[in-house]
């Protein structure tokens, strides 16, 4: 029978760990579930390596090689535009956003 930390337990153990480190501690039950929206929010994440869209909501920081992407994010605070040509208009960013770097 599978026993989860709480989530006060498991927010004091994620600081000590890195990122490979936390997602596997988190991965080892699926009722660990709602603490890896922890995660999400905390580290920078490739919009091309996402598979999972459910996920997206949760994501806080993303980088993206087009702007056209960022529109699949509801609660972004940092975006990254890695695109070199980039020569774009910007008319619709999420309202969360509180750093852009292109």
């Amino acid at each position: 029978m599978e026993y989860p930390f709480q989530i006060d337990i498991i927010s004091n153990i994620l600081p000590h760990l890195d990122k490979d480190s936390s997602f596997n501690f988190l991965n080892i039950s699926e009722r660990m579930t709602p603490a890896r929206i922890i995660l999400y929010g905390r580290y920078l994440f490739n919009h091309c390596k996402i598979k999972n869209d459910k996920i997206k909501q949760y994501i806080r920081n993303i980088r993206v090689l087009n702007i056209k992407y960022a529109t699949e994010y509801e609660n972004l605070k940092s975006l990254q535009i890695c695109d070199n040509d980039f020569n774009e208009t910007i008319y619709d960013l999420p309202r969360n956003i509180k750093s852009l770097l292109i």
